[in-house]
């Protein structure tokens, strides 16, 4: 199954095409390695299609952001579909927990449920895992410029730190606001100061869909080096591009 975009933004699932998103069970799930961490694609997104979209609609349309809508019939669809990728490869996964990456919006757990349903392991709450605040990112960032990056990407370092400093300090960040040439210059997380201690445990760390692997990534290092817990891989509902 393919995804197909009214001009009222609903999307909607097609049997007859794999566009924008492949769904087939034959073709996925995908694997990418992103720096030491393993990470597998339930669904696989592609250029084919609309040449203005990239299979975000979809991530979208599961959140209920941007406008974008799905109706219950195809939503579930994709949800089965999605069980049915899972079920070929994650019981062969080994995690003491699995956790999905804090979001504002609520298919990132709903989707860690799934997983963690086929999979039989236990979830963690990620609670204790934190988005910086924008004067968390200043006290940190501001005035430090890499010197790796050119005088393109220096500007748009230089007027990342400015739109932090329009927002109010107590203002959550999100790299998803970020040019993702510059997202690995920052790192948002943070661990709130009564996070567990998970040494000696393994965690299987879920997210919606993959950008430029910053977000998991950071995630994984300050996990694994605050609270002592293996990142054993990662989950994403979608893959990047």
């Amino acid at each position: 199954m393919g995804i197909n975009i009214s001009a009222t933004k609903y999307v909607t699932l097609d049997l007859t095409h794999e566009k924008r998103v492949d769904t087939s069970l034959d073709r996925n799930p995908t694997t990418e390695m992103v720096g030491n961490l393993l990470i597998h694609y339930v669904f696989r997104r592609n250029h084919t299609g609309d040449p203005d979209r990239d299979g975000n609609p979809l991530a979208y349309a599961l959140k209920g952001m941007n406008g974008y809508k799905i109706v219950p019939l195809y939503r579930n669809q994709c949800l089965n579909r999605a069980r049915q990728v899972l079920e070929g490869f994650v019981t062969g996964l080994e995690a003491d927990y699995i956790m999905a990456l804090p979001s504002s919006y609520p298919f990132a757990n709903e989707f860690c449920d799934l997983v963690c349903d086929v999979s039989g392991v236990d979830k963690l709450d990620s609670s204790f895992l934190k988005k910086r605040t924008a004067g968390e990112m200043l006290a940190i960032y501001d005035g430090v410029f890499p010197a790796n990056l050119n005088s393109k990407l220096s500007k748009e370092y230089k007027n990342q730190l400015y739109d932090w400093k329009r927002l109010k300090p107590w203002q959550k960040v999100s790299l998803k606001e970020v040019d993702t040439r510059i997202r690995h210059c920052f790192n948002m997380w943070q661990l709130d100061e009564d996070a567990p201690n998970l040494q000696n445990t393994s965690i299987l760390l879920v997210d919606d869909i993959m950008s430029s692997g910053t977000s998991i990534s950071t995630a994984a290092d300050v996990i694994s080096q605050g609270a002592g817990a293996e990142i054993s891989g990662a989950i994403c509902f979608l893959s990047g591009i």
